[in-house]
Parts: structure tokens; sequence; C-alpha cells
């Protein structure tokens, strides 16, 4: 006998189907006069609410499920709270309880991508876990949340849930783990086991890509034994891991790191400290992104293992590597290279080496008086360039002669107190010119709001591709300065230009520029 199709449907498997419809939602978001007409093409809310379920599950983005979640109370009802609250966990404290809930809660945890555990002071970014279906700690007794605590708060319980959380999590792409000494989301009376028992949770993840530890982990700095070993050496196929902490340039740590890096021969990023030299020798075929960094100290010899490293690794289209100190690009160039974060000792090298990369962006820790690399090749068609100070007005020239018709993003970040006139007249000669930060305008008009209001007036007829300009307040939370977003609209009667400040976006975990061109 023939399967009847269901609600209209013609016969498909439940993955056929899935797909399908998964390709449909991948239109949004849109507009609630176009939701009932959509709606009524491809009936998505007359299926059974596990396939819903099943869909909705497949959206990565928490954006996208708040768009379909706009588009009615049904939809609503659908993605809030089992999707919504369940695809980021960024915490900054203990929540015995949130890991007990998705210990228990398989088909909730199950859609969780990305998983920030951090510091306490950590605001970088918004705090995000679940909370609507937790018990609130207001509407329990007191006896209630003694036996939660009792039942949860101890942290051998609260290790065991984390793993069993983590076991839940087979979406899970993205995970990092700020584990300094001051920490309390994962106190510091963890031991070694425990530890390990975490990372050997993620070991069994198969869609996890990206991950950042940072800190003083026991599990590596006592070079574990050989049972526990082979737990937090087995996590492989990533393609993005960071590494922060003095734990990961001692020796007893060399060999189990370089058991972790090559079970992952994809890798495209790398963020390590320039004492952790051993693992060197590694070479990965498709490293895009490298960031070096110093910790304590390092030697010539250290130096010409990275530079060695460098050498083996021509695929590198962005590099951060502060303060280079012997650290040079090869002699054969990296021709792929297109972002560089350095001081002036390797520009200078870049500038005379006989292959040079075409760089695009450029942070460099220097200033006017050893900005002559400029003039360089490599440097011919920068879009991005921070400036550590200028101290005369023929400095501003000398940016403008050299990378000034290609410049989309400049960044000063100290000099002279110069007239409005003399930067209007100089941003006025960057044609491409989107974002300029730094506190020289401000300083041209005494941090008087209402001058500088006039000046931005005057920059968006000088500049007409200016989006972005530095505000002279810092945001608390993040640690960086607020931001004037120009705003053109087009009507009938004309263009018309607004601005408002922002705040400045969360800092990606996973750039080795650290968000300088964010």
């Amino acid at each position: 006998m023939d399967k009847v199709p269901y609600n209209g449907f013609p016969p498909a498997s439940s993955l056929d189907l899935r797909k399908e419809l998964f390709q449909s939602l991948q239109a949004l978001p849109m507009s609630l006069s176009t939701w009932t007409t959509w709606d009524s093409k491809n009936r998505l809310l007359k299926l059974p609410l596990e396939i819903l379920d099943e869909i909705l599950s497949e959206l990565d983005s928490h954006a996208d499920l708040m768009a379909l979640a706009l588009c009615s109370h049904m939809c609503a009802n659908l993605v809030l709270p089992k999707h919504a609250e369940y695809r980021v966990i960024r915490v900054r404290h203990r929540r015995p309880d949130m890991w007990a809930h998705l210990a228990r809660r398989a088909d909730l945890a199950r859609n969780i991508r990305e998983v920030y555990i951090c510091q306490k002071e950590d605001q970088a970014a918004t705090d995000h876990f679940p909370t609507t279906l937790l018990p609130a700690a207001s509407k329990m007794t007191a006896v209630e949340v003694l036996q939660s605590h009792l039942a949860n708060g101890r942290e051998d319980r609260r290790v065991l849930n984390i793993c069993t959380a983590l076991g839940h999590m087979t979406k899970l792409t993205t995970f990092t783990w700020d584990c300094y000494e001051l920490c309390s989301c994962l106190s510091s009376s963890m031991n070694v086991l425990q530890e390990g028992m975490i990372l050997h949770a993620l070991s069994k993840l198969p869609l996890l890509k990206r991950v950042s530890l940072s800190g003083n982990f026991n599990t590596f700095g006592t070079y574990m034994s050989k049972p526990l070993s082979p737990m937090v050496c087995d996590i492989r196929n990533l393609e993005y891991l960071a590494l922060f902490g003095d734990v990961w340039s001692t020796p007893t740590t060399a060999e189990p790191l370089k058991t972790l890096l090559r079970l992952s021969p994809q890798l495209k990023g790398l963020e390590i400290p320039i004492e952790a030299a051993a693992i060197s020798v590694c070479v990965f075929p498709h490293l895009e992104k490298l960031k070096l960094f110093l910790q304590s100290g390092t030697s010539s010899t250290i130096n010409q293992k990275w530079n060695n490293f460098l050498q083996n690794h021509p695929t590198l289209v962005e590099l951060s590597c502060v303060p280079s100190l012997g650290i040079s690009l090869p002699s054969s160039g990296l021709p792929k290279l297109k972002s560089l974060r350095t001081d002036s000792a390797m520009l200078d090298s870049i500038a005379q080496a006989p292959n040079p990369p075409v760089l695009e962006s450029v942070y460099g820790i220097l200033d006017a008086y050893n900005i002559n690399f400029l003039s360089a090749p490599a440097f011919r068609y920068l879009k991005k360039l921070e400036v550590s100070a200028i101290f005369q007005e023929s400095d501003l020239e000398r940016i403008t002669n050299t990378c000034g018709q290609t410049l989309a993003w400049l960044s000063i970040a100290a000099g002279p107190k110069f007239e409005l006139d003399v930067w209007l007249k100089f941003l006025a000669t960057l044609p491409a010119l989107e974002v300029f930060r730094g506190p020289a305008l401000w300083m041209a008009v005494d941090d008087d709001m209402d001058k500088m209001h006039n000046a931005i007036m005057q920059l968006v007829t000088v500049c007409p591709r200016l989006e972005q300009l530095e505000h002279k307040s810092i945001y608390t939370k993040r640690r960086k300065f607020k931001r004037i977003a120009i705003i053109r609209e087009e009507d009938e009667e004309g263009l018309h230009v607004r601005y408002e400040v922002r705040k400045p976006p969360p800092r990606s975990m996973f750039d080795p520029m650290d968000g300088t061109f964010d």
C-alpha cells in the first residue's frame, strides 16, 4: 500500500526533507509582510514538532534564530528558549546548576556550538548561558537551594557534569578555557585528573575545530603520567589552536604539545609563545594565521628555529610577531602574506627583502622616525595602517605620498596637536578612507563636543567614504574607545548624514591581530 504524503508533502526521507527546508530557512531574515506567503508556500509550521526541532537544530547562528523568532508568535515559541539559549555558552562564574542542567538535558546541550569559559574580570564579550529552563534561585526555598548546592556545587560533581555536558555537545565547534589561577569558573583547586577529564571529553567531539587554552594547566605542566597522556593529547583535526601561559614554554610540555599538534595536520591558525620553539619542527601545509608573542625571554637559537618555521610555511596570510627580536621573514618571502603586526625591525627587513609580499594591513609598533619603510614596494598598496606616533606635518605627507591612494583604514595613536584644518587637508588626500582612529581630531577641537560635531560635518564632505571615527570615551567593559558611526541615508529630498556613538564590538577569540582592524 502506498504511503499517503503527510500534509501534502511528496514522500521523502526525513533527511531530504530537512535539507530542503533548511535551504528555505537560509533566506532569513525576512520581513514580516512576506512571512505569511512564505509559510503558506512551505507549510513549515504544519510539520510535526519533532521534525521542526530537527530543522531548527541545523541553524548555527543565534542571529538567524532570532530572525525566525520575530516572524510570528508560533515561531517564537519554537525558537525560545530551546534553541536561542543553546547555541553559545559564555560564562565567567562556576555555574554548577547550569552544568548540571546541561548534563541532564542532552536534547538541549546537543545544539550548543560554542563554549567560552572565561575569567571573572573578562567582559570583552557578553555573557550568554541558559536561564529560562533552570529553576530560579529566587523561587526556591532555603532547603531547595541547600540541596542544589550539595548536589551540584562540589568540584568533583561539577567537573563530572561538565564532562557529561560536553559529551552531549556533538555539534560543538569552538571551545575556550581561561584557566589562570584567579579564574573562578574552573577553580584553581582542580586537580590534574579533573583537568584531564575535561580535555579528554573534548577529544571525543567530532566537529571541534577551534580551541583556546589559557593559563597554567597542571595536566601539561607536570608532563602527564603515561595512563593520562593519551587522554589529553588526543584532540585532533583542529583548524585553530591558541595557547597562552608559561606552561606551554616549559621543556616538560614540548613532547605532549608536539603530539597534540601533529594530530591536526589541517591546522589553519596558531597562537603560541615564542618560547615554545620546540614545536617549530612541525609543518602545517595549510597554515594561514600565526601569532608569536613573548612571555619571558628568548635567545638567538629560539629565534632561528622560528625563522626556519616561517621558511617552511609560505601559505601564511596573517602574521603577528611582537617583538620580533631577530625573527625575520625568509629571504624567499611569504608570497601570500597580507596582514602583519610587528615592530620596525621586521618591517625594515621586509622593505629590504628581494622578494617581499604585497601587504594590505600593517600594525606597526613604530613611529614617524621609522616609517620610511612605507616607500618600499611591499607597502605600496596598503589598505590598513596603524602608526604609534607622528611628530610633524611632513609625516602626514609621507603617508599620503606612499600609500594614500589605497588606504581605507588609518590609526595614529599619538602625536602633537595640529589645527583642525591640517587634519582636514590630510584626510582629504585619502580618497578611499573609511575608518580613522586616534585622538588627533579630539585634540584639534580641545575635546569640545560642539566643535567635534562641526568637524564631523566637514569630514563627511571631504571624505565621502568615511564610515567611522574614534570617540574620546572608553567603553570600560571592553577597554576600548567607543566608535562614532557615520550613517548616510538617501531619500527623495537628497542625501542625509547623521552619526551615532556605538560601543566597540566584542573581540574575536581567534584573531592573531587582536582585533586591531575590527
